[in-house]
């Protein structure tokens, strides 16, 4: 655990070499989509955090549950699809020579600056990082596409941003089509749990 610090700390403050690293090393794979899952479980309990603390969540404890393991779900199928897009984007556009495996472990751990957000229920800290770490967090991506799919800054900004409308549309193309067997799940886990 002490290592996976280490990792995030210096992927947090760019270290290009990190994610070199990372980028080469496929036992990697698993503490990347680590970092990507605490950093997205951070947001959620942040978001508890405010609710409780605002006393605006009046919801059911386990249905709170729920919708915080789904947050974190959906991060993680989000993290697959965005990769998977600014793989295609990369190798398509650019002739990148990269494997999907690098650009998961890369942008996996420019995740990192996100476990910031577990400030997000401080008032007026919270704007600032509301803020900050999203900014940094593209930084890092940048620079993490860049490493994976050895292409230039400009080159990762593109596939970046190309990548990312491609995955929004298709987790908007999904979410739409899940929605409503998600719903009647949902409804009839927390049905159950709530009795």
């Amino acid at each position: 655990m002490v290592a996976l610090a280490g990792q995030m700390w210096r992927a947090s403050i760019l270290d290009i070499n990190l994610y070199e690293e990372v980028e080469r090393d496929t036992t990697q794979t698993r503490a990347a989509l680590t970092v990507a899952a605490i950093a997205s479980s951070v947001v959620g309990l942040s978001v508890l955090a405010a609710m409780t603390l605002n006393r605006s969540g009046s919801m059911a404890p386990p249905v709170l549950l729920v919708a915080f393991a789904g947050g974190v779900a959906a991060a993680m199928v989000g993290l697959a699809v965005w990769t998977a897009c600014i793989y295609w984007v990369g190798v398509l556009l650019f002739h990148a020579t990269a494997t999907w495996g690098e650009v998961v472990r890369t942008v996996g751990f420019a995740f990192a600056p996100g476990v910031l957000n577990v400030f997000g229920f401080v008032p007026v800290f919270g704007d600032i990082v509301s803020v900050v770490v999203p900014a940094w967090m593209v930084v890092a991506s940048v620079i993490a596409v860049r490493q994976s799919l050895d292409v230039n800054t400009i080159q990762a900004i593109v596939t970046s941003l190309i990548g990312g409308v491609l995955a929004g549309v298709l987790v908007v193309l999904m979410s739409v089509s899940l929605a409503l067997p998600l719903t009647i799940a949902v409804a009839t886990l927390v049905n159950a749990l709530t009795r």
